[in-house]
């Protein structure tokens, strides 16, 4: 199978915006939220047969959510402390 860079693209817009709605609906950083980021990530990638670029884009993705995640924490605990 020929990678289509632009259809996995917009795929991964299309991901995003979904992971908005998970976001709210889950609560962002929430266990019940990574957990469809795992598995609806890894069904997009498993979508392209794990194709080297889809692996890194998605892992890309994955580490800005990751630390967007961490920050929202670091900024809670520190208002927890006051």
């Amino acid at each position: 199978m020929k990678f289509d860079y632009r259809k996995f693209m917009n795929e991964v817009v299309d991901w995003i915006e979904a992971q908005e709605v998970a976001a709210q609906r889950f609560g962002f950083g929430s266990e019940q939220y990574f957990d469809w980021v795992f598995k609806t990530s890894g069904q997009l990638c498993d979508k392209y047969e794990n194709h080297p670029f889809a692996l890194r884009q998605m892992r890309m993705v994955y580490e800005h959510i990751d630390e967007a995640a961490k920050q929202m924490n670091q900024r809670s605990d520190a208002h927890e402390q006051y």
